[in-house]
C-alpha cells in the first residue's frame, strides 16, 4: 500500500504558522504579550489567547496552462485570511486612537516573516511568490476587541499527473 504524502497546501500553511511564531511581534512596542500563531480550527481565539494571528484557508486552484513551465507540472493558488485578533486599549489610554494600528502592525509582522531569505526553511523554497492582497477591518469588531484580516496569495507547484506532491526544491530527489 502506497502512503500519501501531506497534501501542499497543509505542508504550506504550516510552514507559514511556524515561521509566524518565530516573528518578534514585541519589536517596537507593537504588542505586550506574545502572540500566538494558530490555525483556524472552526473557532475563533478567546481571551487569553489573544493577542492571535489565524490562518484561515480561503481556497486553493489550479491556475491557467501559461503559468507552466512544462507539462508535467501545475501551478496552484492558495488564497490564505491572516486574521489578527487584539484586545484594544481604551480611546483615553491614547495607545491607538483608531483601534485598527496595532491590528495592521501584527499583520505586517506575520506578512514581513514569511519573507524573510535570512531564515532558514523560508517558504521560496517552495512556492513561486507570496502576493499580498487586500486589508479588511472585520465587522465582528468591537471597540474592546479588534479584528482584522489581511488576504495572502501563494504560487506553489504539483505535478501535474499527481497534485499532491510539490514541485519545489530538494523535495523530490
Amino acid at each position: 500500500m502506497m502512503m500519501l504524502q501531506t497534501p501542499p497546501p497543509i505542508r504550506l500553511l504550516r510552514m507559514m504558522a511556524d515561521r509566524g511564531r518565530a516573528a518578534d511581534f514585541r519589536q517596537a512596542g507593537i504588542v505586550s504579550k506574545a502572540v500566538k500563531v494558530r490555525h483556524a480550527r472552526n473557532r475563533n481565539p478567546v481571551r487569553g489567547e489573544k493577542p492571535a494571528v489565524t490562518l484561515i484557508l480561503v481556497s486553493d486552484e489550479p491556475q491557467p496552462t501559461e503559468l507552466q513551465r512544462n507539462e508535467w507540472e501545475l501551478v496552484r493558488e492558495m488564497v490564505v485570511d491572516v486574521q489578527a485578533d487584539v484586545d484594544l486599549e481604551t480611546e483615553e489610554s491614547g495607545v491607538d486612537d483608531t483601534g485598527m494600528e496595532v491590528l495592521m502592525l501584527v499583520i505586517a509582522v506575520f506578512v514581513d516573516s514569511l519573507r524573510d531569505q535570512n531564515v532558514p526553511s523560508w517558504l521560496g523554497g517552495y512556492c513561486d511568490w507570496i502576493s499580498i492582497g487586500a486589508l479588511e477591518p472585520d465587522d465582528r469588531s468591537t471597540p474592546d476587541e479588534g479584528r482584522m484580516t489581511r488576504a495572502l496569495s501563494v504560487l506553489y507547484r504539483v505535478r501535474s499527473d499527481d497534485e499532491n506532491v510539490l514541485l519545489a526544491a530538494g523535495e523530490n530527489g
